[in-house]
């Protein structure tokens, strides 16, 4: 994964790899075809073209825009969260809509459209840097006030499209990055949809750790994120539930100011202090 300048209109962009023997080009293609697209609930990341390598038949290059991980910049505002939310689980319902379960629906897989939120732009490798050279001095504003932001979700290697509604729908074994799913077996079947449901669920849920004041989330992250899959909301159920939390959100509780929940940090050793004062390194990071 390489990033890149589109000389016609200067955008940045992302060139990756894909296998061609998966289900990712074709799932992308659909969820790229204009009619999808023109869904708007549909969060994928857009492909903006697709290079054929010569002689070879085993990879090809998709372009994406260069966008944000989603968590690097502080959220700031209940609102904030919710729009996030909101656009995500709708977005799931959509996927599933379509048969597809994207198995790997995780925290580093979520991305944001930063343009407006850091107007002079970061470098690809350094996403805290507006050029990667300079330490410091980095420049953005609040996604409350310049909302909406934009979320896309990225990543569909694992992704699976089913035949129909009907057809069985169980997969064993691992995947994705969230290993905490409580039905993953290499032994018994699990319904990926399910699994779809309860990653998203642990994202927020991991936001609620992060933060405090967004405990008006937590009935639904609680039933996305059932330890028992029969029992959990399927992401249509999640969508309908959003929906009527949504509701009851006022403009007061969006615009709520929600704070990080740091933890004391444990004491550097004395390897940590060296390079802290020697090479300015950071141990939270």
């Amino acid at each position: 994964m390489i990033d890149a300048t589109h000389i016609d209109d200067n955008l940045k962009v992302v060139i990756r790899q894909v296998p061609t023997k998966t289900d990712e080009l074709p799932i992308l293609l659909l969820l790229s075809s204009p009619s999808l697209q023109a869904d708007p609930r549909n969060c994928t990341v857009p492909i903006l073209d697709i290079i054929i390598l010569p002689g070879n038949d085993d990879t090809a290059l998709i372009v994406m825009p260069m966008l944000r991980d989603f968590g690097n910049l502080t959220f700031r505002r209940v609102g904030e969260v919710v729009e996030m939310f909101e656009q995500l689980v709708h977005f799931l319902a959509f996927l599933h809509d379509q048969n597809i379960s994207h198995m790997d629906f995780c925290w580093f897989n979520i991305m944001m459209d930063g343009s407006r939120v850091v107007p002079k732009g970061w470098h690809f490798f350094d996403q805290l840097s507006h050029d990667g050279i300079s330490i410091g001095g980095f420049e953005w504003v609040d996604r409350w006030s310049v909302r909406p932001v934009k979320y896309y979700v990225i990543d569909f290697e694992l992704s699976q499209r089913m035949k129909s509604k009907d057809s069985p729908r169980l997969f064993v074994g691992s995947w994705g990055q969230d290993r905490t799913v409580p039905e993953m077996s290499m032994t018994t079947p699990s319904d990926p949809f399910k699994v779809d449901v309860y990653q998203l669920g642990n994202v927020i849920k991991k936001l609620m750790t992060n933060y405090i004041g967004l405990d008006i989330l937590k009935p639904l992250v609680d039933a996305m994120t059932n330890p028992d899959p029969r029992g959990r909301l399927t992401a249509q159920e999640s969508s309908k539930q959003f929906s009527i939390l949504r509701k009851k959100c006022s403009t007061r509780v969006m615009k709520r100011r929600i704070w990080r929940n740091e933890p004391p940090l444990p004491p550097l050793t004395s390897l940590e202090r060296f390079f802290v004062k020697h090479f300015r390194y950071n141990p939270i990071n």
